[in-house]
């Protein structure tokens, strides 16, 4: 469980030269299909990537944490054509930096650039178990997973061991395609084998390691 990715002193440094920006909860930082020179490195916050469906409805791809720096797809291929919506999940502080200078540091500190190859393959994998649910798991699996994932990433560690996560269900819908009625059935059944409390302020995951069991025991 954490809530910060681990920067070096040479990144904070080098991240540090540049403009910082502020962004409110919910304010977009990037629409989809703009192409813009800069990258946001991410210092404080969360910022979501996500498409609107045919509905109107937002789906989540992915929740970035400190230690990002979003679009990455404009370090490592300039011309991408970009199709998503990048916004501030929490209140969030980003610096603002030219894509070009990135890659130049990044070319001149393979150590860093490694880092990133790490984080990607990190994503790579989030992304892998995401499909998973989808295709071999059921909507209890599906809920279960964007549960574990939040509380290993960004969960809280409280009084009794418990694990508070700031999630609702319209976060999970967004995260899992359901509607929410679905996901508040799901999440009784996981009220019912202890493995999540429900507050009023979010979810408290009792046991990360019996979630994550319950979870990969209903899609294998």
């Amino acid at each position: 469980m954490k809530t910060r990715s681990p920067v070096s002193e040479k990144a904070e440094e080098f991240f540090a030269g540049y403009r910082e920006r502020h962004f409110s909860k919910g304010q977009i930082i990037i629409f989809a299909e703009e192409i813009g020179d800069d990258v946001y490195f991410l210092e404080q916050g969360k910022i979501k990537k996500y498409t609107v469906n045919y509905k109107g409805d937002e789906v989540v791809l992915t929740i970035y944490r400190p230690g990002n720096y979003v679009p990455v797809s404009l370090v490592v291929e300039p011309h991408f054509k970009n199709r998503f919506f990048y916004a501030a999940e929490t209140d969030v502080i980003t610096r603002v930096v030219p894509a070009v200078d990135v890659k130049k540091w990044l070319d001149e500190n393979p150590d860093e650039m490694f880092v990133l190859v790490r984080r990607l393959n990190r994503r790579l994998n989030e992304f892998l178990d995401r499909n998973l649910t989808f295709m071999a798991g059921t909507a209890l699996s599906r809920v279960a997973y964007e549960i574990y994932l939040e509380g290993k990433k960004f969960g809280t560690l409280e009084a009794g061991g418990l694990i508070f996560i700031d999630l609702n269900e319209r976060d999970i819908a967004a995260r899992t395609g359901l509607t929410r009625e679905t996901v508040n059935r799901e999440i009784r059944k996981l009220k019912e084998v202890d493995c999540v409390k429900v507050e009023r302020r979010g979810i408290s995951v009792c046991d990360l390691e019996r979630l994550e069991k319950k979870l990969y025991k209903k899609l294998l």
